[in-house]
C-alpha cells in the first residue's frame, strides 16, 4: 500500500512538473504577440520586453526543479524508513517462532521414549532447522534484489529526467537567444514570434517524446515486484514441501496411533519468518 501511495504520489508531482513546463513555453509567443499588436511598442521595447520575461522563465523553472528535488528527497525518506520499519517486523517475528518452535521441539522430546522416536526427533528438528534457514535466505535475497532493483529504477527515472529537462531548458533558451538577436538585428516581430513559437512548438515535441520514454521506466518496477513476489512463494512452498515430508517421517516414527507431532510446515504465519 505504501509502495502504491508512493508511486501514485511521486506519479502525480512529475505529471505535474511537466505541465507546468510545457506550458511555460506558451507564455512567451503569447507575450510576443500582445507586444508586437501594440502599435505605441518600439522594437527595441519589444525586445527588450523578451529579455526580462526570459529571465523569469529562467526562474520559473529554477524555482520548479527545487520543488522537484525536495520531494525526491522526501521520497528518498519515505522509502528507508519502510524498509526499516519492514527488516524490523521480520526480525521480530521470526524471532518469536524461534521461541515457539523450540518450546515445540522440547514437547516432541518429552514424547519420544524409544531411541528410535529419539532419533526421529532429532532428525526432524535437524531437517526443520534447515528448511527454515533455507527459506529465510531466500526471501532475504528476493528481498535484497528488490531492493537494489527499486534504486536501479529511481537512479534511472532521475536521470533521464534530469536530462530530459536540461535539453528541454537548452532548446527553449537557444529559441529565445534567436528570438533576442533577431530582435536587436531589426527583424520583424511577426518574423521573430512566428519562428520562436515553431522553435518551442519542436521543443515540446521533442520534451513529450522524451516523457513518454520516461514514463516506460516504470514498467521495470512492475517486474521487479513480480519477480520478488515469485521468490517469495517459491520459498515458501519449497519450505512446507521440506516441512511436509519430515512431519511424515517424524508420525511413522512415533506410529499412526501416537499423537501427531505439534510442530507441522503450517507453524509459521508468513513465507518471511
Amino acid at each position: 500500500m505504501l509502495r502504491l501511495m508512493m508511486k501514485t504520489n511521486y506519479k502525480n508531482l512529475l505529471a505535474k512538473f511537466w505541465t507546468i513546463l510545457i506550458l511555460l513555453t506558451f507564455i512567451i509567443p503569447a507575450f510576443v504577440l500582445a507586444q508586437s499588436q501594440n502599435k505605441n511598442n518600439s522594437q527595441s521595447k519589444i525586445c527588450t520586453a523578451i529579455v526580462k520575461f526570459a529571465e523569469r522563465l529562467d526562474q520559473r523553472f529554477v524555482n520548479q526543479e527545487a520543488k522537484l528535488t525536495a520531494r525526491r528527497l522526501e521520497r528518498v525518506s519515505k522509502i528507508a524508513n519502510h524498509q526499516v520499519e519492514v527488516d524490523v517486523k521480520i526480525d521480530a517475528n521470526r524471532e518469536k517462532w524461534d521461541d515457539n518452535r523450540e518450546e515445540q521441539f522440547g514437547k516432541l522430546e518429552e514424547k519420544a521414549q524409544t531411541d528410535a522416536q529419539k532419533q526421529a526427533v532429532a532428525q526432524f528438528k535437524s531437517t526443520m532447522t534447515a528448511a527454515i534457514s533455507t527459506r529465510r535466505a531466500a526471501v532475504d535475497v528476493a528481498i535484497q534484489t528488490f531492493r537494489q532493483g527499486l534504486q536501479q529504477a529511481i537512479n534511472d527515472r532521475k536521470t533521464a529526467t534530469d536530462t530530459t529537462v536540461s535539453t528541454y531548458k537548452s532548446t527553449i533558451n537557444l529559441a529565445i537567444d534567436k528570438a533576442k538577436s533577431d530582435c536587436a538585428s531589426g527583424v520583424d516581430t511577426k518574423t521573430v514570434r512566428t519562428n520562436l513559437i515553431q522553435s518551442l512548438k519542436t521543443a515540446r515535441e521533442q520534451f513529450n517524446t522524451a516523457r513518454q520514454n520516461i514514463e516506460k521506466l516504470s514498467e521495470s518496477v512492475e517486474t521487479l515486484v513480480a519477480a520478488r513476489k515469485q521468490a517469495v512463494e517459491k520459498a515458501h512452498d519449497d519450505f512446507k514441501k521440506a516441512a511436509e515430508q519430515a512431519r511424515i517421517q517424524l508420525k511413522a516414527a512415533f506410529g499412526q496411533a501416537s499423537p501427531s507431532p505439534s510442530v507441522s510446515p503450517t507453524s509459521t504465519p508468513s513465507p518471511t519468518t
